[in-house]
C-alpha cells in the first residue's frame, strides 16, 4: 500500500547490494533500479518521441527547483498530498534520482561503476549534508554535467550519491522512497496527463 511511512524505516541492507565508499559509507546500487525506471518511462510515453538532451536537463533542473520549493515553503521531507501523492523535499530528491537512473539506462551508463570511483566519492564526501547545500550542490553538478559532456555521467551520479547520504542523514529510507514513488508513478496516466515534456 502507498500509505506507509518512509521516515525512519531501516534499510534492508541484506536485500539491497551496497557499494562501500570512502569513509566506509554504503551506497545502494542503482543499476538494477535504472532498468525499472527506464522501462516505466518508456511505457508512460516519455520516449515518444525520444527526448533531446536539453529536455532531459530541463527536467533535472525542474526536480531540483521542486526540492527547493518544498524546502522554501517549510514542507517536511515526506508527506502525502492530494490523491495520496508522495510529496516533500525527500520525494523531490528521489524524483531527481529516478530521472537520472532512467537517463543512465537510456545512455548506457553504469551508475554503480561510477559510484566506485574514488574521485566521485571525494566530491560527495566533501559536501555538506545541510538541505540547502544539497539542493545547491545538485543544481551546480547538473549545470556542470550539461556544460561538460565528457564528465556528464560522473556529475549526475554524484547527485544520486549525495541524495543517498542526505536521506540517511535525515532518517529517510532511500530505497523505500524510490520504491514508493515508482509504485505511485506506475499508476499515473500517459505522460502524467499528456504533458509535452
Amino acid at each position: 500500500m502507498l500509505k506507509q511511512t518512509c521516515r525512519s524505516i531501516p534499510l534492508d541492507r541484506a536485500a539491497n547490494k551496497t557499494i562501500w565508499g570512502k569513509g566506509m559509507y554504503e551506497y545502494q546500487e542503482l543499476n538494477p533500479y535504472s532498468e525499472k525506471a527506464h522501462s516505466l518511462a518508456r511505457s508512460k510515453g516519455w520516449y515518444t518521441p525520444e527526448p533531446s538532451i536539453a529536455t532531459v536537463f530541463n527536467n533535472f533542473d525542474s526536480e531540483v527547483s521542486e526540492m527547493h520549493d518544498e524546502f522554501a515553503h517549510g514542507k517536511s521531507n515526506f508527506y502525502y498530498g492530494e490523491g495520496d501523492k508522495p510529496c516533500g523535499v525527500g520525494i523531490e530528491a528521489i524524483d531527481l534520482v529516478i530521472r537520472i537512473c532512467d537517463t543512465a539506462r537510456w545512455r548506457g551508463v553504469d551508475i554503480d561503476a561510477i559510484m566506485r570511483s574514488e574521485g566521485v566519492q571525494k566530491w560527495v564526501g566533501a559536501s555538506s549534508l545541510d538541505t540547502q547545500t544539497v539542493i545547491r550542490q545538485c543544481h551546480d553538478w547538473i549545470s556542470i554535467a550539461h556544460n561538460i559532456p565528457q564528465s556528464r555521467a560522473e556529475y549526475l551520479v554524484a547527485c544520486t550519491m549525495l541524495i543517498q547520504r542526505w536521506c540517511d542523514s535525515e532518517g529517510l529510507a532511500f530505497m523505500k522512497l524510490i520504491e514508493l514513488k515508482h509504485q505511485f508513478n506506475e499508476g499515473r496516466e500517459w505522460r502524467h496527463g499528456n504533458k509535452v515534456v
